[in-house]
């Protein structure tokens, strides 16, 4: 948990890594959950693992699946960009202003209360069921987005679902696709 790696950072479209999760995890949630995506393809790139990527939206996913589990509900995921400014400053202390793409991962579950917020991104910490989860994964995905000088927002109603935004520093608005790959111009 504590080891330090080097990843493999290079420009890559957040779009295309939500794309590829939403299909895998297509066919493991049940019908009764239904998976709304709202992704602009003109956001451009981050400067990033993809792997990393796909193990935040994976598990930012999961959680939501787990939420909604039983009475079934909505999964929205969306990608745009947004300026950054002071309000957003106040809530994280490595953000700067400037363009983020930003990460929005909602669902109709059955939300968290104030307390539980606090404490999501400590390790260790889970709600789940002994057995269900190891309460790693929020924790993991913190420290992923802030190794990123990135944020994430909470935003909560207990009894109507929970989103999580997360802000990457945009890299560039400009790519091209060559051999299937994104390529800064």
């Amino acid at each position: 948990f504590s080891r330090q790696v080097d990843f493999d950072k290079k420009p890559i479209r957040l779009d295309m890594a939500v794309t590829e999760v939403l299909k895998l995890i297509r066919a493991s949630f049940p019908s009764n959950i239904e998976i709304r995506q709202e992704l602009d393809k003109e956001c451009g790139t981050v400067i990033a693992d993809s792997t990393q990527m796909h193990q935040i939206i994976m598990n930012l996913c999961t959680n939501a699946y787990h939420a909604m589990i039983g009475k079934g509900g909505v999964l929205t995921v969306r990608l745009d960009t947004q300026k950054v400014g002071a309000r957003l400053l106040n809530a994280s202390d490595k953000i700067q202003k400037g363009t983020y793409v930003r990460l929005i991962i909602s669902d109709t579950g059955h939300g968290m209360d104030k307390r539980t917020v606090e404490r999501i991104f400590e390790p260790f910490f889970t709600k789940k069921e002994v057995g269900s989860g190891t309460g790693l994964g929020l924790s993991v995905v913190h420290g992923i987005v802030s190794s990123y000088n990135g944020a994430i927002v909470v935003e909560r109603e207990p009894g109507n679902g929970s989103t999580f935004l997360i802000y990457l520093p945009q890299h560039s608005k400009h790519y091209m696709e060559e051999k299937g790959n994104s390529q800064e111009l």
